[in-house]
């Protein structure tokens, strides 16, 4: 994202280099989706419920059952 930004200002002239181009991209794992057996799901809730009080259970919930993802859970009121 960096880089598009400063490849833009020395277009625009307003940079006379781009000082990004010198730093390596990050590698990032692109794995498949795991699907888990019920009973990696079951001991999954059960390890929420205990964890504080069951704070994480609701959420987990409904990425396990609704297929919700975290960006769009953390978005619901």
């Amino acid at each position: 994202m960096l880089t598009n930004f400063f490849g833009w200002c020395v277009k625009q002239k307003y940079a006379s280099e781009n000082p990004v181009k010198a730093v390596d991209a990050p590698f990032i794992e692109q794995r498949e989706p795991a699907v888990l057996s019920l009973l990696e799901v079951r001991k999954l809730l059960m390890a929420a419920l205990e964890h504080e009080g069951g704070i994480l259970l609701p959420s987990l919930s409904l990425a396990l059952f609704a297929g919700l993802r975290p960006a769009e859970i953390s978005r619901l009121p």
